[in-house]
């Protein structure tokens, strides 16, 4: 190789690196909303499939992004989530954060974000948000898990 072979290969990878991070699709800034629905979607996956796995740790750091996004009563709502120790105690948090959060995440417009709604006897009706268009009821689980109907943002 000549003497500026090697140098001149390190320039044209630099160049095809940054012309690869100009032609890939730009991806959104990661925003409060955004974060905390990503939190918010893990637990309600979680519920969904009556599971506390990824519960306490996903409610605790949606704790201050709760507050963020829609004050302090979700803050309050989402750290007393972080401290459920069942699924039915979960479950009866997720109902404070979710009409806390659901409206500021379908009034942010989140890409492929869904509102539902579950006609619940002894609760009213029961709101969450989720990524799919596919009811998946974090209320009732497996019992209920296609329970729901979606809504619209408010206009």
């Amino acid at each position: 190789m000549g003497r500026y072979a090697l140098p001149g290969l390190y320039a044209m990878g630099a160049m095809f690196t940054l012309w690869a991070a100009a032609c890939s699709p730009a991806q959104p800034p990661s925003t409060p909303v955004m974060q905390a629905f990503d939190r918010y979607e893990a637990i309600r996956v979680s519920l969904s499939g009556d599971s506390m796995d990824a519960v306490g740790e996903q409610a605790t750091e949606l704790v201050p992004l709760a507050g963020q996004v829609a004050g302090k009563e979700a803050e309050a709502a989402a750290s007393r989530l972080a401290a459920a120790g069942t699924v039915a105690d979960a479950r009866l948090e997720f109902i404070s954060v979710s009409s806390e959060l659901v409206p500021k995440f379908l009034e942010a417009e989140l890409p492929e974000v869904h509102g539902f709604m579950c006609p619940a006897k002894n609760h009213g009706d029961l709101i969450w948000a989720q990524r799919s268009d596919e009811i998946q009821n974090p209320y009732f689980g497996s019992a209920m898990l296609d329970c729901g109907s979606e809504i619209q943002p408010p206009e």
